[in-house]
């Protein structure tokens, strides 16, 4: 029997040994959770380590998708929709998140309670509009408990920096959208009597400007108008 030139050997050994890392690597991918963190580093809360499957969610939430990853979904459900009699036994609310595009959820932050959620196209930044509950001592010295919203931005989904301006809060906060003046900034459509659109001043977000939505929507079409 005839032995194999060495050079022979070493290539077919080689080639086996590549082939097990092949196949080892793919095992080890397979086995991966769906839940890993999305390559802009937002990741589901630690704090809340369980999976959930969609059927588990409460429904009347609100499903967003993300621009710059088309695996990645949101989802919003308000405190209200919980005690609907169809949720009864259902997960509660919160921000949720998937990274197999809708099929399993993780909680991503249950900090607030999150009424809107915007993902920006540009940067992946996270907008979102949350319930804000105030206290207050009223002229007659009675304490009145107050009602409205605050609009807060994170980069990962567990740091969130408020940009609510003017007196910290707003009655009704009702929509986030890309600025059509400042692509990389948002406005922030707002019900006060009657629909409002609501402008940053500057990248900061240190200050804003108020329009009627028939104003802004006579010089940019897209712009929710109601």
């Amino acid at each position: 029997m005839r032995s194999l030139p060495l050079a022979l050997c070493v290539a077919i050994v080689t080639s086996i040994i590549a082939t097990g890392l092949a196949v080892s690597a793919e095992a080890e991918t397979a086995t991966q959770p769906t839940t890993q963190p999305s390559v802009r580093g937002i990741s589901p809360s630690a704090a809340y380590p369980d999976i959930y499957a969609s059927a588990d969610l409460v429904t009347g939430g609100t499903l967003v998708p993300d621009p710059l990853d088309k695996s990645v979904r949101y989802y919003v459900a308000p405190e209200y929709v919980q005690w609907k009699p169809e949720n009864v036994g259902k997960k509660g609310n919160g921000l949720f998140i998937s990274f197999d595009e809708g099929s399993t959820w993780r909680v991503l932050s249950r900090t607030f309670k999150f009424q809107f959620l915007f993902v920006h196209s540009l940067d992946g930044r996270l907008y979102a509009i949350i319930d804000h509950k105030s206290f207050k001592t009223q002229e007659d010295g009675f304490l009145q408990r107050g009602f409205s919203d605050k609009i807060i931005v994170s980069e990962d989904g567990k740091r969130w920096k408020d940009i609510t301006r003017g007196p910290g809060f707003v009655a009704d906060l009702v929509s986030i959208f890309q600025d059509p003046d400042h692509p990389n900034r948002v406005c922030v459509g707002a019900s006060v009597i009657r629909y409002c659109v609501i402008q940053y001043v500057d990248d900061e977000y240190s200050d804003w400007t108020w329009f009627h939505g028939s104003e802004r929507y006579k010089k940019h079409p897209s712009v929710p108008k109601d």
